[in-house]
């Protein structure tokens, strides 16, 4: 794996995509998200910011500045002969653009915003799990780690 990306105009690090390698082969690339997904899922995620769709417009996004919480855990287990993947992450967020159309101080939009943001971060990385394991036939997440337990023959 590589990350490529840039320095900012304020000297921050700008993480735009990552080179996904299997061995010493280039076998794809991943966009931002992915790369944000990529950090989440294999804790390397301080804080970043994100923008997300608005649930209130069709047309606008709300920027939000997250944070891991705590370490993210996985675990592989076997149904059916298949691995089923959990991952489970706690992540904070402020909001950082406020649309003047809607009550922030509002219980109800709160909580709406927040499922919002949670349910596009879970869609997202079952996209990238999904994609690096289909596409690029790799475990870039190690998740292998996790499934290692379940056969004796492995140490």
């Amino acid at each position: 794996m590589q990350f490529f990306g840039g320095i900012s105009d304020d000297g921050a690090l700008e993480t735009t995509g990552l080179a996904v390698f299997r061995g010493d082969r280039l076998v794809g690339e991943l966009n931002s998200i992915e790369t944000l997904c990529h950090l989440i899922t294999t804790n390397k995620l301080d804080t970043a910011t994100i923008s997300i769709p608005s649930p209130f417009s069709q047309t606008g996004t709300i920027a939000l500045s997250i944070t891991r919480e705590s370490r993210t855990r996985n675990s592989v287990e076997f149904v059916n002969h298949f691995p089923f993947i959990r991952s489970h992450s706690n992540i904070s967020a402020n909001v950082l653009s406020l649309d003047p159309s809607v009550d922030y101080s509002n219980e109800a939009n709160i909580r709406l915003i927040e499922e919002y943001a949670e349910t596009f971060l879970e869609n997202n990385i079952r996209s990238y799990l999904y994609r690096t394991a289909k596409s690029f036939r790799s475990d870039i997440a190690g998740f292998g780690r996790h499934a290692r337990r379940h056969f004796w023959t492995i140490r």
